[in-house]
């Protein structure tokens, strides 16, 4: 005989942790137990979400739904299911409308804040957000609702709330590190960056050495044009978390603007092992072999980045550039194949891929009508 409620424990905490695998193992064991438990289908739900598994969370919420259509978790798992496919308006309709079924529901007042911040509507999103905060009964809640009303305050303009907003969740709970990265972001928002830079010092006295602090020291650092001390912050993210192939591309970037191009090489290599089947590793790699002036390497480099991600047109765009450098008509033609592919998936919002492909089409004989047509359009 299972022990049920120390299972459920086990496999909250796992959520807690992100162990999905474990978690979907042990509500899994419940269900086979009884197969209408609802905690556990609402855990399996939570575990498919964690795993992107957006068919399953559909599946387990819809089957809470069928033995308790009013259960305010599973409506609210199922409509952060509609969000995750691709359908953020719908999922705010839907949202809304349970938190007005449900006025004191905590997090359905604070998904409907969420998603209305998310869709650009901040100042309809406050009063939604502010309500969620003054119903968590629990400290961890309260944080996170107060960063992000921080958050949507900065982004209307209003810093001075937003500094008190980020000090307020500071005082919730002082040892974690988002509500000090926020403050700082809000410092540096309202144009004092050594206030900034000043705030994440005394996070690190107060809490200790951390990766978030290192992170936002180098990108205030990078804003200020100060790359080689930006540097010096990423470096230290990748001292601590050596397999962090985000860490180690950051670095490589930065290493370009300091002109140090062998060690940009190095770094968007570690980047690369780490996430050898990204295309972030490959793309910095070829910007570094670029700057080498090593075409080869740089173009063998792209290749790799194109054929792992189809949906960026960056790498088609550089790839085409290394392609036009060759200078024949047979690169060119090629060259035009990728500049098409970067002007389709950058969209005409997006004036380079599309000016290098006039200049690939001005390379080639037949193609001197369409060049004209696409510079012409450039133009208007």
């Amino acid at each position: 005989m299972i022990d049920r409620e120390a299972l459920l424990g086990e496999a909250r905490e796992d959520l807690l942790r992100s162990r999905y695998d474990q978690a979907q193992q042990r509500y899994h064991e419940l269900l086979q137990t009884d197969d209408r438990d609802v905690d556990a289908l609402v855990g399996m739900t939570r575990t498919a979400l964690g795993k992107g598994e957006l068919g399953q969370a559909r599946e387990h919420a819809d089957r809470v739904l069928v033995e308790q259509p009013d259960h305010e978790e599973a409506n609210i798992l199922r409509i952060v299911v509609v969000e995750a496919e691709g359908n953020p308006p719908a999922a705010l309709t839907e949202m809304q409308k349970l938190a007005e079924r449900h006025p004191s529901s905590c997090l359905a007042a604070y998904h409907t804040g969420r998603l209305l911040a998310a869709s650009g509507r901040g100042n309809d999103a406050l009063p939604w957000l502010d309500r969620a905060f003054e119903q968590a009964d629990r400290a961890r809640h309260r944080y996170a609702i107060a960063n992000l009303i921080g958050y949507v305050q900065q982004d209307l303009g209003r810093l001075a709330e937003a500094v008190q907003t980020h000090q307020r969740a500071i005082e919730i709970s002082a040892k974690r590190t988002e509500a000090y990265v926020a403050l700082a972001d809000a410092l540096v928002r309202g144009g004092d960056a050594e206030a900034g830079l000043t705030m994440l010092d005394e996070a690190e006295t107060r809490i200790g050495e951390h990766s978030d602090f290192h992170r936002k020291r180098a990108e205030i650092l990078a804003a200020r044009g100060d790359f080689a001390g930006a540097r010096k912050a990423a470096e230290r993210v990748c001292d601590r978390h050596p397999d962090d192939a985000t860490a180690w591309l950051a670095v490589a970037q930065l290493c370009l603007s300091c002109g140090d191009f062998h060690a940009a090489e190095q770094a968007a290599q570690r980047g690369r092992n780490a996430a050898p089947d990204a295309w972030q590793g490959y793309f910095q790699l070829g910007l570094a072999y670029d700057a080498q002036n090593d075409s080869e390497q740089a173009e063998a480099a792209y290749r790799e980045a194109v054929g792992r991600e189809p949906d960026s047109w960056q790498p088609a765009n550089n790839l085409g550039l290394v392609l036009l450098a060759r200078g024949t008509d047979e690169a060119a033609t090629e060259a035009v194949d990728f500049f098409s592919r970067a002007v389709e998936l950058a969209g005409s919002g997006n004036i380079s891929p599309r000016f290098n492909l006039a200049l690939a089409l001005a390379r080639l004989p037949d193609e001197k009508a369409k060049c004209h047509k696409l510079v012409l359009s450039l133009i208007h």
